[in-house]
């Protein structure tokens, strides 16, 4: 059986420093907001708070490069079709298709 190499950019998501667009716009411009609109603990409070999620971010995507994509695609546009069940009291088992 032959192989064919695919190209990495078919299945590989792109990340910025490890992180996907998303979740790093969104450490980015909240750091960068303390780090202007702070006084001088602030401001080293926001580079501490970027450097840390962006580390987080980037562990948590090392794994599952599209992890942010699924978890919000789940909990937002499958809620309607995947009720949680699992326990009791749980919602109705009652779909809604519209």
């Amino acid at each position: 059986m032959e192989r064919i190499s695919l190209d990495r950019s078919l299945w590989k998501p792109v990340l910025f420093m490890g992180c996907e667009r998303v979740p790093f716009l969104i450490v980015a411009v909240t750091s960068g907001l303390l780090i202007m609109e702070g006084s001088l603990w602030v401001k080293i409070a926001g580079v501490i708070y970027f450097v840390i999620m962006v580390a987080v971010i980037a562990f948590l995507n090392a794994n599952e490069p599209s992890l942010f994509t699924i978890l919000w695609r789940y909990l937002w546009q499958y809620q309607n079709f995947y009720p949680s069940n699992a326990l009791y009291p749980g919602k109705p088992d009652k779909p809604n298709y519209f």
